[in-house]
């Protein structure tokens, strides 16, 4: 690792974890080898092109101080631990299963639970809508109520666990002043709905059907970051303009594929707070996932860290 490279991720670093920030979390030797380490592999954001998302949105860095300050995130406490994902109108035949998207969302949300509830129908009945872009679209705004109504939490019977809940669908999505978003969280009330329409190769084809397997891992992958990104949210986490990060804000499709999958060393810090996960420990269930539905090393690379020589240290820590 050239030092020039290392120095500057350290000093980005540095900006947002303060020597007292590190010493609340009591890392453990191989917890605080990693997120030192993971560093290095995280290049600053490159300038903004014209219409990505920092071109036309201005965001705050959230450093680990305000991270701590911000009162509008869900921390699991007593029996309240519990991630409700909400299937909402039909499947789509190359829809990713949601038994492997439970899968990612546990050994990234590690250790809370996840767990997903009966398919909610007759979207077209119940909320508004429009046919704007040539397919069929609901207002954002409309489903986030629906899910916190006191009628419909307590018919699905999560009130002694839920910690936060998602809505997930097929289809496309609006939301009061943007004609289409991939998902929209609202951390006030811990909820949030996400859409896949777009996330699908075959947009805006979402009758046609994925050949490619290629394809089909894309879907997946879009998926899988998407709803991990706006989870993310919910857990307090702001979009990131620290490092090339999962929660880096996306204004189109080509700028959301160029995000990685996973969080920055800061990001993982703030996710750490809350959930109290072991890093060795979720590392590893996310690189039994990630291998095993993708086959993505990512995570495997960063492992064998643990095993380098006292050199290599030496060389980090310089």
């Amino acid at each position: 690792m050239p030092k020039k490279k290392y120095y500057c991720a350290k000093r980005v670093f540095d900006i947002a974890v303060t020597k007292k920030d590190l010493e609340s979390l009591a890392l453990n030797k191989n917890d605080y080898k990693l997120l030192i380490e993971d560093i290095t592999v995280f290049d600053r954001l490159e300038r903004a092109k014209g219409g990505d998302w920092l071109e036309e949105n201005e965001e705050k860095p959230q450093s680990i101080k305000s991270f701590n300050r911000k009162s509008m995130k869900a921390i699991p406490h007593g029996t309240y631990n519990t991630i409700y994902v909400q299937p909402m109108g039909d499947h789509h035949p190359d829809t990713p299963s949601y038994a492997v998207i439970a899968e990612f969302l546990r050994a990234f949300f590690l250790p809370l639970k996840v767990e997903f509830l009966p398919t909610k129908k007759n979207m077209e009945k119940d909320w508004t809508h429009n046919n704007d872009w040539g397919v069929t679209q609901y207002f954002t705004g409309d489903i986030l109520d629906w899910q916190i109504s006191q009628d419909v939490r307590r018919k699905r019977k999560t009130l002694r666990s839920e910690l936060v809940i998602v809505a997930l669908t097929a289809d496309d999505l609006y939301s009061e002043g943007f004609g289409f978003v991939f998902g929209l969280a609202k951390p006030s009330d811990a909820n949030g709905v996400f859409s896949l329409a777009r996330l699908n190769p075959a947009y805006p084809d979402l009758e046609g059907r994925l050949s490619d397997d290629d394809d089909k891992k894309l879907f997946l992958r879009r998926a899988v970051k998407v709803l991990c990104h706006e989870i993310g949210h919910l857990f307090g986490l702001t979009h990131c303009v620290y490092y090339h990060c999962l929660m880096n804000g996306s204004n189109h499709l080509e700028e959301m594929d160029s995000r990685p999958s996973y969080l920055c060393p800061i990001c993982v810090m703030k996710l750490k707070i809350s959930l109290k996960f072991s890093l060795v420990e979720r590392y590893e269930a996310l690189n039994k996932v990630f291998n095993k539905h993708m086959g993505i090393s990512w995570y495997q690379e960063r492992l064998t860290l643990l095993s380098a020589d006292p050199a290599s240290d030496e060389k980090v820590n310089e």
